[in-house]
């Protein structure tokens, strides 16, 4: 069985991320794609490959083929589903409560158990960076506060024995300080 679906878990946070962890390790990015029935009230969670859904193109039909921008995506469409469930099981005896643990499933379809892609190359989407990059928050933020320039502060992450902090790019860097520099000047009145 695929280690993605044999454990069980207190909360679908837990299943989540045990989940998006399994995807990693075989070189795919799994996001959620749904929560149902609600936000508020989880029962199930939809996740889906980070190379799901379709490229929509919004280049403009008017503009010559020679000035528009060439633009690429990540995304191919991938089909591959599974859900996180929340699971009820009856106690053994009559008066037992019922047990309730998150588990990860396949979702019943034909073409959402396979992907329509090879595996990633560690690293090839954010969501697969953006692990060491939560570890490392504090440090860039630190570092740039010191006056060290992000091509200094990349230099620094890609020396790190952590594998995860040494596939930050340059542009994770500079994304993560620009974010910082917006939260700044939003806290100020």
């Amino acid at each position: 069985m695929d280690p993605a679906f044999e454990p069980t878990f207190a909360t679908w946070e837990e299943a989540v991320a045990h989940v998006k962890e399994v995807g990693k390790q075989n070189g795919y990015d799994l996001v959620i794609h749904s929560k149902r029935p609600s936000a508020n009230n989880i029962r199930t969670v939809i996740m889906r490959c980070g190379k799901g859904r379709s490229y929509i193109s919004w280049a403009k039909e008017d503009v010559q083929e020679i000035k528009r921008r060439k633009t690429t995506s990540q995304k191919t469409g991938c089909p591959y589903r599974l859900r996180v469930r929340l699971c009820e099981k009856p106690g053994a005896t009559l008066g037992t409560p019922t047990v309730t643990f998150w588990s990860a499933e396949r979702v019943d379809s034909e073409f959402a158990g396979k992907h329509n892609h090879p595996p990633l190359e560690p690293g090839a989407t954010p969501g697969l960076r953006r692990d060491g990059l939560v570890k490392k928050k504090a440090e860039i933020i630190f570092a740039w506060k010191c006056g060290i320039k992000a091509p200094q502060i990349l230099k620094q992450l890609q020396n790190d024995p952590d594998p995860d902090v040494r596939i930050i790019t340059r542009s994770d860097v500079y994304n993560l300080i620009r974010r910082h520099q917006r939260d700044e000047q939003e806290l100020v009145p």
